[in-house]
């Protein structure tokens, strides 16, 4: 299985090389964010059933988890929201998602 990890990423980065030679670098980045846009809208949907996951599964997520967690630990600061009773949301997973959208459209 670690082979083919390691052949998926050399083909992935040939790939991202072709498609650097073709376009700017620019549109590499953009796409760059919108992967980390999906990416952490799945992980904030996934966090809650952490538990639950398949093992071959939980060891990715956990992966991923010490990445966004790092990033969404830099908004600790900021009150989380009481939006009805027994209901807190988190606003620091909306600061992040704006902070990539708008990344994602000024380019």
């Amino acid at each position: 299985m670690k082979t083919l990890d390691a052949i998926l990423v050399v083909v992935v980065l040939l790939l991202l090389i072709v498609i650097a030679k073709c376009y700017s670098i620019g549109f590499l980045f953009k796409l760059l964010i919108a992967v980390i846009l999906v990416a952490y809208f799945v992980y904030t949907k996934l966090k809650p059933y952490a538990s639950k996951l398949d093992p071959k599964y939980k060891s990715k997520f956990d992966q991923v988890q010490g990445i966004f967690d790092g990033v969404t630990n830099l908004f600790n600061s900021i009150p989380k929201w009481q939006v009805g009773p027994g209901l807190i949301m988190d606003p620091s997973q909306i600061i992040v998602m704006s902070i990539l959208a708008l990344i994602l459209c000024i380019l």
